[in-house]
This record gives C-alpha cells, sequence and structure tokens, in this order.
C-alpha cells in the first residue's frame, strides 16, 4: 500500500477509534465475519461502495457488539490491477464515517431522559 493510503487509512482509523470508543488496527480490509443475530442491524447500514466497511465497523461499535481483529497477512497483487480511487473513495469513507457519528449523536440525544429523575417530562 503506497504511504498516502496508509496515512490516510491510519486517519481514518484514529478518527474512528477516538469518537466511536474502539480499539480497531484497520477499517478497510475487507474479510469479516458476523454472528446471525447481527444481521439486521448490517442490513440497515445503506452504503454499497468501498465505503461500507468502514459504515459496517463504526455501526458495530456504536451498538457496543464485541469486536475481535484476526490477524491476517495479504501478500503482493500477482495479476490484475486495484479498482480504488484515493481521493474520491476516501472522501465517501468520511462521509460514511461522519453520519455515523451524527447518527450517534441523535440516538444519544433521543435516549436522554429530562425532567424528574430521569423519567420523561
Amino acid at each position: 500500500m503506497p504511504r498516502y493510503r496508509r496515512l490516510g487509512n491510519s486517519a481514518f482509523v484514529t478518527l474512528v477509534n477516538m469518537c466511536f470508543n474502539g480499539t480497531y488496527t484497520d477499517l478497510c480490509y475487507g474479510y469479516n465475519a458476523f454472528w446471525r443475530h447481527c444481521r439486521d442491524l448490517l442490513d440497515a447500514v445503506d452504503v454499497t461502495g468501498f465505503e461500507i466497511e468502514a459504515a459496517v465497523y463504526t455501526r458495530v461499535l456504536r451498538e457496543r457488539l464485541r469486536v475481535v481483529e484476526v490477524p491476517s497477512f495479504e501478500g503482493y497483487r500477482f495479476h490484475g490491477v486495484g479498482k480504488l480511487k484515493t481521493i474520491p473513495d476516501g472522501l465517501r469513507v468520511l462521509r460514511a464515517i461522519v453520519r455515523e457519528m451524527l447518527e450517534a449523536r441523535k440516538g444519544f440525544v433521543r435516549k436522554l431522559r429530562f425532567g424528574f429523575r430521569g423519567k420523561p417530562a
């Protein structure tokens, strides 16, 4: 991975970890496994491009699901050319992260209780 992509990826990882109290090491690896009971949560993610992993990972943190990262090795590409477009795809990832941050904030405000002893006013 070129240096500028590593820098962007680490910036996204740092942003997500700081905003969602996570411990991710990579947001864009591309290999994920989930339990079946998480499917409804993942079906609610409404993105379809390269940014889907960032949206799923932030949603998982937002819903406070347990996450386990398993180290893996990715060798060099022998055939073909990568289809990633650094700037447009990076902006899409950033947009997905910001959208999840705003949704988390709306959800937090909705869950707040006002009035006497936390009861709705």
